[in-house]
């Protein structure tokens, strides 16, 4: 059987990115990385008294651009690629959070399939509300959302329906990725 390719999962704010990773882990053995576990790591080491939950979204977003304005916009890739590099297993990677356009081209430089997770305004909404975020409606216009429509993806979902609909889009993504990972390793 054909090796499962390492993915790299784009969308907007609760499109359902983190649901689709989930699915890859339990499903298909994938191990997860995330850009923005540095971002919220390193924000709260500075600002402890700040909860995790709800989740301060402005805050992180802020603190990761000011820490790309700071040391470089690669400052987030290379902490999850040094992350990467030390691991110490040969699962699959699914990365879940490509905002960036440096992310993106790190990511299809290094060979994964990048796959675009969809939902609409609404139902996005309705589920950082029902999350308890911190959520304001200028959340969804916020910079490091504003790349994601015009990314040049590999496979897009549309999470708009139920789970089996998502579990069965991710499965067949699966099948034709697992086919072309095999031709391009020929």
């Amino acid at each position: 059987m054909p090796t499962l390719p390492n993915i790299a999962l784009t969308g907007k704010l609760r499109a359902g990115k983190d649901t689709v990773a989930e699915y890859l882990m339990e499903r298909y053995g994938y191990a997860r990385y995330a850009f923005g576990d540095g971002v919220k790591d390193d924000f709260h080491r500075e600002n402890p008294a700040v909860p995790r939950h709800p989740k301060p979204r402005a805050a992180y977003q802020e603190h990761g651009q000011t820490m790309r304005e700071r040391y470089g916009h690669d400052v987030w890739v290379v902490r999850t690629m040094s992350q990467i590099a030390a691991r110490k297993d040969d699962r699959p990677i699914v990365i879940t959070d490509v905002r960036q356009p440096n992310e993106l081209i790190w990511v299809k430089s290094s060979g994964y399939v990048v796959i675009r997770v969809n939902a609409t305004d609404g139902l996005r909404i309705l589920r950082a509300v029902e999350s308890r975020d911190h959520f304001h409606y200028a959340d969804l216009m916020h910079e490091t959302e504003k790349h994601i429509d015009s990314f040049a993806v590999d496979y897009e979902i549309d999470n708009n329906g139920d789970l089996f609909d998502l579990y069965a889009q991710i499965d067949d993504i699966i099948v034709h990725a697992r086919r072309e990972h095999r031709n391009l390793s020929v």
